[in-house]
């Protein structure tokens, strides 16, 4: 499950986003819901979330933003680790829980 968002960089209508200028700080539910007109970005996150759910990179590589410079990025935060999207590429680590 994805616990939270906490960065997009250079994909289609995101430019810079982190999570502090995200709704709820990123931070996702169990069940969530994504309603906005039309051309603001939620198909665009979907293809984050089936990008990250499958690693299928050419999923997310549809997007990216050619008005600006700039590597594509994309931060999240699964259960237990954390994924980034850099060099056109998923990578995981490890999170350190603090109990």
């Amino acid at each position: 499950m994805i616990n939270k968002i906490f960065k997009i960089k250079n994909y289609a209508r995101f430019n810079n986003v982190n999570s502090t200028n995200m709704p709820d700080k990123g931070i996702m539910k169990r069940v969530n819901l994504i309603y906005a007109p039309n051309g603001t970005g939620k198909t665009s996150l979907s293809l984050i979330f089936q990008s990250l759910s499958t690693k299928n990179e050419k999923l997310i590589l549809k997007k990216k933003s050619v008005l600006v410079e700039g590597e594509l990025e994309v931060g999240a935060i699964l259960d237990d680790k954390a994924e980034e999207f850099k060099r056109n590429q998923w990578t995981d680590k490890e999170l350190l829980l603090v109990k």
